[in-house]
């Protein structure tokens, strides 16, 4: 049998799955709660397991993954899974689509859970809710099926994660979707579909029906972006420079700011590259399984992740370009230069093709984060939003005066602070803890080493522009 779809609910009650034969018929398969711990690493989707001593059991009466009212199998004590090694044709995936103009019939009902497919129309960016359980996400997505019919479909929680604006409107072809174990819900007068905690998302996924979905137009769709207020303020970033976003404090994760700099020099030191889930963008381990999606990737897709240095002409950081705004940045779709990358010295001819980004001006939309190679900050490109040539007797973006008024500014920000934790200090009671004092002194001499820095990187930094 091959593990299909693996489920571990929410409340950690039961593990849920379904199991495809080599008739490509499917079944429902659950493990009891109390033998979680024994089952849940050795089963992995994707693989096909021979599954012996099981007990067979009543159907569950509500959120089926399958529409079958027959009976499942569920696990006992005794049962043994043994990984099957034969090339068995199997079916990686097995769905049972419901006609989407036919949801009617499936209102308010919980017995099964519904697979649906259709071209991708709309998506909308994530918002936080309120609900009974708690605060989630939730996004909102518009799909088409043959007829060219529309439905909403609303993801809640980790499934909003399951589908990104960037990959969604990548219009280079159509994108055809199909949600798993999703419900139908009456809201304000329509029916519309949710998601369960049991749903995965699959884009483009090879089969005959999507296949049939691409082949209706002449030409791709064009998938439309719709911010809510909560992205379109995200959308109007503070504009900052590098020596501010190294020293504030650590942002929100999700906040952008919009920085200026010359990109000096493209590290070799890193993987320009990396395997990517052909689902969602996340990397792949070293068994080729995306974390994310819990799948296996027979065939991973390549994608960039060029990690630069950039410099305003104050200080400098290292900066991450991922694969639509490095191919802007590069000038070259990465296919090329995995082409490259193969022939004899194409190591070198890749580097000498990156590094003529070198000594250009780009202005970034970039998050903030902390490096996975050490614990410095980074900044992680999200939008490119302008290239500029640069004069070689000009590099450094600030004039002196420029300059000079940035370090004043930097340095008059630690002073103030300074002062502020020496009267804090000076109106202590002497009685008060000692340790307290000696943290407050340890955080003044901090701050003016942190500015000495400042300034050591803002002298070094002049002298590379003024040879």
């Amino acid at each position: 049998m091959h593990c299909r779809h693996r489920q571990r609910t929410k409340e950690e009650t039961t593990i849920q799955g379904q199991q495809t034969t080599q008739q490509g018929n499917h079944i429902h398969a659950t493990i009891p709660r109390r033998l979680i711990n024994n089952y849940s690493e050795m089963l992995k989707e994707g693989i096909i397991y021979k599954i012996q001593h099981f007990e067979v059991a009543t159907t569950a009466r509500s959120y089926r993954p399958v529409t079958s009212t027959n009976n499942i199998i569920k696990w006992t004590p005794f049962t043994s899974i043994v990984e099957d090694n034969q090339n068995r044709p199997i079916p990686n995936h097995k769905f049972e689509f419901h006609p989407l103009d036919n949801l009617v019939e499936r209102t308010n009902k919980t017995d099964y859970l519904i697979d649906v497919i259709g071209l991708l129309t709309t998506i909308e960016g994530k918002t936080q809710t309120t609900t009974s359980k708690g605060e989630t996400q939730l996004r909102h997505i518009y799909i088409e099926d043959e007829r060219k019919n529309s439905f909403r479909v609303t993801l809640w929680g980790h499934t909003a994660d399951l589908i990104d604006e960037e990959t969604a409107t990548d219009n280079t072809e159509d994108k055809v979707i199909i949600i798993t174990s999703t419900k139908v819900v009456l809201f304000k007068g329509e029916n519309q579909l949710q998601s369960t905690y049991a749903t995965k998302v699959y884009l483009n996924l090879d089969t005959a029906e999507t296949i049939r979905l691409k082949e209706r137009d002449d030409k791709p769709r064009e998938v439309k972006f719709i911010a809510n207020e909560e992205t379109k303020e995200s959308e109007q970033p503070q504009q900052k420079t590098i020596t501010e976003l190294i020293h504030m404090d650590m942002p929100n994760k999700e906040e952008q700011f919009i920085c200026k700099g010359i990109i000096t020099e493209v590290r070799t030191d890193v993987d320009w590259r990396y395997l990517s889930c052909t689902t969602c963008k996340n990397e792949l381990d070293a068994q080729r399984k995306c974390a994310r999606c819990n799948n296996n990737i027979d065939y991973p897709m390549q994608r960039y992740r060029i990690m630069a240095i950039i410099s305003d002409g104050i200080a400098a950081v290292n900066i991450v370009l991922f694969n639509k705004e490095a191919e802007k940045v590069i000038g070259k779709p990465i296919e090329k230069l995995v082409d490259i990358s193969e022939k004899e010295e194409g190591k070198e001819q890749v580097y000498e093709i990156l590094r003529q980004c070198e000594g250009k001006q780009y202005t970034f939309k970039v998050k903030v984060a902390e490096s996975k190679y050490n614990n410095e900050r980074e900044l992680k490109v999200q939008k490119t939003i302008a290239i500029e040539e640069q004069d070689n007797k000009t590099n450094a973006i600030y004039t002196k005066g420029d300059e000079e008024t940035t370090e004043q500014k930097y340095g008059a920000m630690v002073k103030q602070e300074e002062t502020s934790e020496k009267e804090d200090l000076d109106e202590m009671d002497e009685k008060e803890n000692t340790n307290k004092r000696q943290i407050k002194r340890k955080h003044i001499k901090n701050k003016k080493e942190k500015f000495n820095d400042h300034m050591l990187v803002t002298t070094t930094t002049q002298n590379i522009y003024n040879i």
